[in-house]
């Protein structure tokens, strides 16, 4: 007589073999969203597509990032004048560039969250695509 816990040998091979056959069915699933979602963020990270969707963004970013380097390159190259001429007395910093540097690096910390942003919600439409496309299926 059998009790409640006890199954027989064939019980347990059967149940084996379904959740064998279940695991098969989940990697292969799995495999294949993985892939599609390489595919996904393969054509999220060209730059060439994002430009054609969005050219004038595009350029006010680019001439953003080329005006800030610029300014930065032209702060640098004063440094660097500043510094090589001993001779001459050093006078402390008036307060303009003071607050000079201040609002350049409150620019820069706008620009970097501005970038993150637009990044995180690229991202998650990306996502949100996937995922409408995996419920359809």
């Amino acid at each position: 007589m059998k009790k409640k816990n006890e199954y027989s040998l064939d019980e347990i091979k059967e149940q084996r073999e379904r959740l064998q056959n279940e695991i098969r069915g989940l990697e292969t699933g799995f495999s294949d969203r993985i892939t599609k979602i390489k595919g996904e963020l393969n054509s999220i990270t060209t730059p060439v597509q994002k430009i054609r969707e969005k050219p004038l963004k595009s350029v006010a970013i680019a001439a953003g990032v080329g005006f800030l380097a610029g300014i930065l390159r032209r702060s640098r190259k004063s440094r660097k004048k500043s510094s090589a001429a001993p001779a001459t007395p050093v006078s402390p910093p008036s307060s303009g560039s003071g607050f000079t540097s201040m609002l350049m690096n409150e620019m820069k910390h706008l620009a970097a969250r501005k970038a993150m942003f637009y990044l995180s919600e690229l991202i998650d439409r990306q996502i949100s695509e996937l995922k409408d496309t995996s419920d359809e299926q």
